[in-house]
């Protein structure tokens, strides 16, 4: 009987030791010296002709500059301010989300649009209470004002309008 002969699948040395033979074969073949087109040549950069510096008058500029804007809130710098504040990060999370409704020129949030504590804590992944919570401090130090009540000023179970403000400190 002939034995069967079998062959195996390559190990990892069986791998390297054919890659180190293609290589010494390939660093034994001379490589061609790269052909120099002179139409696609660059100047060096210190060949390379500099503008001359530009004299700017203020007024100039100040002709040139177009009037401020007229934005009372700027949520890149509401949020640049909440990710630099040692708010509890329920709160943060929930004033991000509140910042993603408000209107973009205003930063408040009509109480049409208001989501309730429910749909705020499915936004957030969070308890219920927990969004009570957040909602109170971030009232307290001043990162958004609610329309009060008839009642008194701290009731969170009605949808109110929000403003989005930054804290004086």
């Amino acid at each position: 009987m002939d034995p069967i002969t079998t062959t195996r699948p390559p190990t990892p040395g069986d791998l390297a030791a054919k890659l180190r033979q293609q290589a010494a074969g390939a660093a034994a073949a001379p490589r061609p010296a790269p052909v120099l087109n002179p139409a696609t040549l660059r100047p060096a950069p210190a060949a390379a002709a500099r503008p001359a510096p530009l004299a700017v008058v203020r007024e100039d500029l100040a002709e040139l500059t177009p009037p401020p804007r007229t934005i009372t809130w700027d949520r890149a710098v509401y949020e640049r301010a909440l990710r630099r504040s040692g708010l509890h990060p329920h709160a943060r999370l929930l004033a991000f989300v509140l910042a993603s409704l408000a209107t973009p020129d205003t930063g408040r949030i009509p109480r049409r649009l208001m989501p309730g504590v429910v749909q705020l804590a499915d936004a957030c992944g969070v308890h219920t209470r927990q969004v009570h919570c957040s909602l109170q401090q971030l009232q307290a130090r001043g990162w958004l004002q609610r329309a009060a009540t008839r009642a008194d000023g701290l009731d969170l179970r009605t949808r109110r309008a929000v403003a989005l403000t930054l804290p004086a400190d």
